[in-house]
């Protein structure tokens, strides 16, 4: 008899484990987002230290093999392209408005993490003035609500830093840091996005961007 309680006691204990978890899973899911689609733009506040700008990517091209279009900032543009969404490749880098590329492409989020996933991106940024070698480990860190100019948020919280190392063209002078930064990424108007982003390397560089808009020109 002392058993059979004993037994049932443990199922008891094992059936709300199970149904606490299914319940925080289910919890932890952002809404339904759709794939990008051609004429889709994406608009972004941009503050840096003394300046604040706004830029958008005006998406051309959505397929298979991955994102086109052009990203504006102040009367500067630019090609903008990205293997899939969440990963970035060529744009303006935000610290300095130069324009540049990351090869191989960078792996910022994608739309089948959960938390505490990881992962790590080695890359090269090309520049207009360096090359700039960067290791970066990436965490999910938690599932949270946040509250922006648009509104609350549920999100993905994501770490990520890493050393960097700078090699300018001009007299190949070696500069020799860290960067780090935090980002939310959650579902607006149907589109996986980051909705916040905070960014500072040894360099005494910095921003933070914040979504302003997702809309098509199509509409």
């Amino acid at each position: 008899m002392k058993n059979t309680f004993l037994l049932l006691k443990y199922m008891a204990v094992a059936i709300s484990l199970t149904f606490s978890f299914s319940i925080t899973s289910f919890a932890q899911r952002l809404p339904d987002f759709e794939d990008f689609k051609a004429g889709d733009v994406i608009q972004y506040s941009l503050k840096i230290p003394g300046k604040f700008e706004s830029f958008e990517y005006q998406i051309t091209e959505a397929s298979s093999s991955g994102l086109k279009g052009l990203v504006v900032r102040g009367t500067k543009s630019n090609e903008f392209t990205a293997p899939k969404n969440g990963y970035l490749e060529k744009e303006f880098c935000f610290v300095d408005g130069q324009k540049c590329s990351w090869s191989p492409a960078v792996k910022f989020f994608d739309g089948e993490m959960k938390v505490g996933d990881k992962w790590k991106s080695t890359y090269v940024v090309t520049t207009e003035e360096a090359l700039v070698d960067q290791s970066i480990e990436h965490k999910v860190e938690k599932f949270e609500k946040i509250k922006i100019k648009l509104g609350e948020f549920e999100t993905y919280r994501i770490f990520a830093s890493g050393p960097m190392k700078a090699t300018l063209f001009k007299n190949n002078e070696v500069f020799k840091g860290s960067l780090k930064m935090t980002y939310w990424v959650g579902v607006f108007n149907k589109r996986l996005v980051i909705l916040k982003r905070e960014y500072s390397n040894d360099f005494r560089q910095s921003f933070s961007q914040e979504l302003q808009a997702v809309t098509s020109k199509l509409e």
